[in-house]
């Protein structure tokens, strides 16, 4: 492991790790497009304040646990991307240097997101990107099928889906199904809309309540007019032209703008549940200081830059898949670049899903909940258990695996 991830330098490391002029920058963003973009970022941060930032690279695909293997041993880390999920667990192993509330109106991110970073009176991160879920329509097959308005409420989206998915030529809609831990996150917006939640009003973990149940028979419902696959293949397919409707995140859009398709397209915030707003689930890439770097002065200094978006037009496409720049703001700010679309409106329904939307429960082992709650729900998917039979086993497991796992 520690052979591959000095393999993954791909910033000069020329300064010794004693200059206080040199930090280094750990993180997920994995094609070289994107790390051509994050130099970018850098290059104006390292003029002005005369420094060198190191950038190296891990795999995020391997968890929490990797990432934390990797502070825990020697190799030197002033600055950290992590997933916001995984942001309990990595401030719960001492690993994350705490510091005051930020004072400048520059960064004047969703509350939320804020709210997500702090502990106890302080803050142990700051907001970087976000990423949301939207539903993305198939302009092509709903004109086809003289389907003239957006769905307005989760039930046009199935009725919608039923008439299309009827007629034999598309499918209605594209539901991600089992795909560790990508199939959860898509559902939330069902579980949320229909007045789900995850937690209690004390915050512990209750994923067995029965108003959760609404939303995933929702899905059920909706997974018999649709075509159920992995993330992957459900947004190739949907490019393609095979299905009507798509709940994804933004990974989708950076797919639709890099082929050109957004005239096929519309981009829409997720349905309402009758009256009741559609919410979304949320996610974002936090920028943290490491409790063990040597220059938590410039460390932080670098996280305040890098989340306030400074340089307005770096913002690059090759970041999408990870979200948009979590400044409030630079959100609505966009400018010239390729988010300056009147036809799709993209601006618009972003930064107002966005709001209407939760994120995880703050839980430092919420990757491996995740985990016993999609492999509980897939047995409702398949006709294996109920709705609430899997929920409740879900519970179960969930209560046994946190009273083995105490820290």
């Amino acid at each position: 492991m520690l052979l591959f991830f000095s393999m993954s330098v791909i910033g000069s490391i020329s300064c010794s790790s004693g200059n206080d002029k040199t930090i280094t920058f750990l993180h997920f963003c994995s094609g070289a497009q994107e790390r051509k973009a994050l130099e970018n970022l850098i290059v104006d941060f390292e003029r002005k304040n005369n420094c060198e930032v190191n950038l190296l690279y891990y795999d995020y695909t391997k968890g929490p646990n990797e990432l934390i293997s990797i502070i825990k041993g020697k190799q030197l880390c002033n600055v950290l991307a992590i997933k916001s999920e995984w942001l309990a667990q990595i401030q719960s192993n001492g690993l994350l240097a705490g510091f005051s509330e930020v004072q400048n109106n520059d960064t004047a991110y969703y509350n939320f997101l804020m709210e997500y970073c702090k502990d106890g009176g302080k803050l142990y991160c700051l907001p970087w990107l976000v990423n949301t879920r939207l539903i993305y329509i198939n302009r092509k097959i709903t004109d086809e099928n003289k389907i003239e308005k957006s769905p307005k409420d989760f039930q046009f989206l199935l009725n919608y889906s039923e008439l299309i998915n009827n007629r034999g030529k598309y499918y209605g809609c594209g539901l991600v199904g089992p795909n560790k831990q990508a199939m959860l996150k898509n559902m939330m917006p069902l579980i949320f809309s229909f007045g789900g939640t995850l937690i209690d009003s004390a915050g512990k973990l209750d994923v067995s309540k029965n108003i959760n149940s609404a939303g995933l028979y929702y899905y059920l419902k909706l997974s018999h007019s649709c075509f159920i696959e992995t993330k992957r293949e459900i947004e190739n397919q949907f490019i393609k032209g095979n299905i009507a409707y798509c709940i994804s995140d933004l990974s989708l859009l950076q797919k639709i703008i890099e082929k050109n398709l957004l005239h096929d397209f519309i981009i829409e915030q997720i349905p309402k549940n009758g009256s009741t707003p559609g919410i979304s689930y949320s996610d974002a890439v936090m920028l943290g200081v490491c409790s063990k770097s040597t220059n938590k002065e410039l460390a932080l200094k670098f996280i305040k830059e890098l989340a306030e978006w400074k340089t307005k037009n770096s913002f690059s496409i090759d970041f999408l898949k990870y979200g948009v720049p979590a400044q409030k703001n630079y959100l609505f700010n966009f400018g010239g670049n390729f988010f300056d679309l009147s036809e799709a409106g993209i601006n618009s329904v972003l930064s107002k899903q966005i709001i209407n939307s939760k994120s995880a429960p703050k839980n430092n082992r919420w990757f491996d909940i995740e985990s016993i709650i999609e492999k509980e729900v897939e047995k409702a998917i398949y006709s294996e258990k109920s709705v609430e039979g899997s929920l409740k086993d879900a519970q179960e497991e969930i209560t046994n695996f946190l009273r083995r796992n105490k820290n």
